[in-house]
């Protein structure tokens, strides 16, 4: 499962918190945005889990989001590709 991590506020140090977990950090959404995956999340609960464990999922400076694998291709798809 794919998780979306944006910052809200201009710290990295959730990168590193991610990575010393077990993450893999996937692409760079932006300076201040990530996709990661771990090989041990296979759901959204297991994922917040995890992140609640490293006390990033109730962080105000971040913006967290699920997206279902049936999106996770189709948000990064510009406009018009599908046809």
């Amino acid at each position: 499962m794919r998780v979306h991590l944006s910052s809200l506020r201009s710290s990295e140090d959730f990168r590193e918190t991610l990575q010393k977990d077990g993450w893999t950090i996937c692409a760079a959404a932006g300076p201040k945005s990530l996709n990661a995956t771990h090989p041990l999340v296979h759901d959204e609960d297991s994922a917040r889990f995890r992140l609640h464990c490293l006390g990033l999922l109730i962080s105000g400076s971040l913006r967290i989001e699920f997206p279902r694998e049936s999106q996770a291709g189709l948000a990064h798809e510009a406009p018009g590709d599908g046809t």
